[in-house]
């Protein structure tokens, strides 16, 4: 299927905020639809974004407890149940990149927005998903392999500076993602 440019800037589940994956060498923003279709199954924990540039595919999560329509006011990522829910993404949506054999790195990247977000508390969840989704995995079935290269967790402002070729903006009121002001 040809992808036009309007179709490779994704609107984020509340309808807040948009990514910009137009210079992508490839993107895709629908993959729990994907599966939904082809599986019937509610069982797929997918990630919200894939985009893959210059042999990396980046699997982004976004999470934004800080827009309106979020009824987790009290959303902490740190929290166990979220933390498996992180990993669960990682692994799941792992699967549907490495048979895309389009990348040679993987990097997952959680780009959250939240009450009581800090940079200590991003670096303290990103080590703990390093831990989850690289350490103990690998030791368990005895391998030194990592199932990332990268894992990073970030606001979307520090996203907009290490990403500046996929930036994350707000959709302006009564606008489509595809005409969002990217300048």
């Amino acid at each position: 299927m040809a992808s036009t440019e309007e179709s490779r800037i994704y609107t984020d589940e509340n309808g807040f905020y948009c990514i910009d994956c137009r210079l992508a060498d490839w993107s895709f923003g629908r993959l729990h639809n994907l599966y939904e279709e082809c599986f019937s199954s509610g069982t797929f924990s997918d990630v919200d974004w894939v985009i893959v540039d210059d042999a990396v595919a980046y699997l982004v999560e976004y999470k934004n407890a800080l827009v309106p329509a979020c009824s987790v006011s009290a959303y902490n990522p740190s929290a166990q149940n979220n933390l498996r829910r992180l990993v669960k993404k990682c692994f799941d949506s792992l699967h549907f990149v490495h048979c895309l054999q389009r990348a040679t790195q993987y990097h997952y990247v959680c780009v959250l927005e939240y009450a009581l977000d800090d940079a200590v508390t991003r670096a303290g969840l990103r080590d703990e998903l390093v831990r989850k989704i690289n350490c103990v995995m690998s030791s368990r079935i005895g391998s030194t392999h990592k199932f990332v290269d990268a894992i990073e967790v970030v606001n979307i402002e520090e996203w907009n500076a290490a990403h500046t070729e996929f930036p994350i903006r707000q959709v302006p009121l009564a606008a489509s993602s595809e005409s969002a002001d990217f300048s």
